[in-house]
């Protein structure tokens, strides 16, 4: 059996034709069979192993390695592939109530020792911290310039670095969210009720004084008065929606009996015409 053929249209990145299912479908199969699952993800992958898998998939298909969307193509495949399959080893992961129990249960979609090489990732605090959404990996993100590929000023660069040097301090069982804003806290600080260095977009639970201050007190206050008014006009609109049905059920049993009323003298007109009639 030769080669599978493969339509792939002008600058797209997937086979288009009835034989997309098996190109799908036979990446799959090379990633779960042939490909070392120890990395973290396709990007930790060296070029040689990423070779190894691309030659796999040019001895089953027609491809024209000249063309760029060619070469992407099966190269993004295996890596979507790569990552999925990933994703569902660590689900397999996530099953088990303990570390221990994972490692003692295993699964038959990798080999031993790739498994305990994975849970050991996944039991790390590196993977923890890589993974847990914090205040930290936050101030990151919007500090991060995509076009230069480096934070925005040596300042917020220098800040994240002491920020992700200290969550390395903590002890590997603490809470990772909370120790991140904990670290969030004592790094940057707070300012006119705002934290520093995050412009407008975040503010900070009120300290334990604002908290005590009457300007605080009176705006709770003011709060909770709202929150009642609000209970009490929707009991109102849900009195006067009652009152409003029940005038529409009554509106209609009106309207049935002044029709009966008028059919009724209808008839009573018709057959007294009748009666006239034959008399006469």
């Amino acid at each position: 059996m030769g080669k599978i053929p493969l339509v792939i249209q002008d600058g797209h990145r997937g086979p288009s034709c009835e034989n997309a299912s098996i190109f799908t479908g036979r990446l799959t199969g090379i990633i779960k069979v042939h490909a070392d699952m120890r990395h973290a993800s396709w990007s930790y992958v060296p070029n040689e192993e990423k070779q190894e898998l691309v030659d796999r998939v040019r001895a089953d298909f027609v491809l024209d390695w000249t063309r760029d969307n060619h070469r992407e193509m099966v190269e993004r495949h295996l890596g979507d592939k790569y990552n999925a399959y990933h994703y569902a080893l660590h689900k397999v992961y996530l099953k088990y109530a303990s570390h221990e129990e994972a490692l003692r249960g295993g699964t038959d979609m990798v080999e031993k020792a790739v498994w305990e090489k994975l849970c050991e990732r996944w039991a790390s605090l590196t993977f923890k911290r890589e993974t847990a959404p914090n205040m930290v990996e936050f101030y990151k993100e919007t500090h991060w310039s995509t076009r230069k590929g480096k934070f925005i000023n040596a300042a917020s660069e220098h800040n994240y670095n002491l920020m992700v040097e200290r969550l390395g301090e903590k002890e590997s069982e603490e809470d990772v969210e909370e120790a991140a804003d904990t670290i969030f806290k004592e790094v940057l600080g707070k300012k006119s009720g705002y934290a520093v260095g995050m412009g407008h977009m975040v503010i900070p639970d009120p300290s334990p004084s604002t908290k005590k201050s009457r300007a605080f007190i009176r705006l709770s206050e003011e709060n909770d008065r709202n929150k009642s008014d609000a209970e009490m006009y929707k009991s109102k609109l849900d009195k006067m929606m009652g009152d409003i049905e029940a005038l529409k059920k009554n509106f209609s049993k009106h309207e049935k009996f002044l029709l009966n009323y008028r059919m009724t003298e209808i008839e009573g007109g018709t057959e007294s015409h009748r009666e006239t009639h034959q008399d006469a």
